[in-house]
């Protein structure tokens, strides 16, 4: 069975107070160069730091799925069966990799948002952030 979570996990994403040091909030970021050893992405606006979100891996709950969603900004990390950066949890115990930290890279839309993209190992399922 294929999953996409990818629109679940782009409103959590940006409903998580992304911490950053933009010198302007009205002109649209145009580049993003990903940085893992620090965890934070140098635009042409300033720096998103996600190693700021201290309280990771993040963990919600789809009402509509019963199913459980997992982040971690910077690393992948283990929860259940699985280690990745992004995990779903199937009730009661199935764990599947929606993302991997090594697959990491950025896209950024029309209007200016930066997208943080990673595949899963299997390349079946992947995570927008």
């Amino acid at each position: 069975m294929r999953l996409e979570a990818t629109s679940f996990l782009r409103v959590l994403l940006f409903s998580l107070p992304l911490l950053t040091n933009c010198e302007s909030k009205t002109s649209k970021i145009k580049k993003c160069d990903w940085d893992s050893s620090t965890c934070a992405c140098e635009t042409d606006q300033g720096s998103i730091r996600l190693d700021k979100m201290t309280d990771a891996p993040f963990k919600i709950k789809d009402e509509k799925t019963n199913s459980f969603f997992f982040w971690h900004p910077c690393r992948d990390f283990t929860e259940g069966t699985v280690t990745a950066g992004a995990i779903q949890q199937q009730v009661p115990s199935t764990y599947l990799d929606l993302g991997v930290h090594s697959s990491l890279v950025t896209e950024i839309t029309a209007d200016g948002h930066v997208i943080f993209k990673m595949l899963s190992d299997s390349k079946e399922r992947k995570g927008l952030f």
